[in-house]
């Protein structure tokens, strides 16, 4: 089975069921938190996707911190997640939830690299931007990428619109070696 089934199965498994028992708003939350928490605690992301740990230990240590914060929907996604040997799959998991609640509610998923963080001036302007372009309501994930020298990348699903600095360059790049 390859990564994109995988995720996508336990992406719907989980959004089924949190349409069935009308706990959308919930899941959401949650799958926001665990998010988070992977982005931030290094320690616990290395517990969690440590593959020397026994299983037991890990679903006893998740259990503990996590079974008053999230739902048990969740919580039994990350303790299947263990038990299957699939905790790698977790961040990506996550990604797909978003991905196919956004779709079910007609949203956009819209990643904007830049360079520098933006203010909130600059996200209403470009939020404003690619609502125009995209006709579509969006949701918008915002990151620093100091891999990019000046500009932004915007990916909307699978396009992407690169207004990086590295860009412009390469393209003036090419015009000059056409033009000699």
């Amino acid at each position: 089975m390859n990564d994109s089934t995988l995720t996508t199965r336990y992406a719907k498994a989980i959004l089924d069921e949190s349409l069935s028992r009308k706990n959308l708003d919930k899941i959401e939350k949650d799958v926001n938190f665990v998010d988070n928490v992977f982005r931030t605690s290094k320690e616990f992301k290395a517990f969690y996707l440590s593959p020397t740990l026994r299983k037991e230990k890990k679903i006893e240590v998740v259990t503990i911190i996590l079974s008053q914060i999230i739902s048990k929907e969740t919580l039994n996604l990350l303790l299947l997640l263990i038990k299957k040997n699939r905790e790698k799959y977790i961040i990506l998991i996550i990604n797909r939830i978003k991905e196919l609640k956004n779709e079910m509610l007609g949203y956009s998923n819209v990643l904007v690299r830049s360079s520098i963080p933006l203010s909130d001036k600059q996200k209403i302007e470009v939020n404003q931007l690619i609502k125009k372009f995209t006709k579509q309501k969006i949701e918008v994930d915002y990151t620093q990428d100091k891999n990019l020298i000046g500009g932004f990348i915007i990916q909307i699903g699978d396009k992407i619109i690169d207004a990086s600095l590295k860009n412009q360059f390469n393209k003036l790049k090419k015009k000059l070696i056409v033009q000699n």
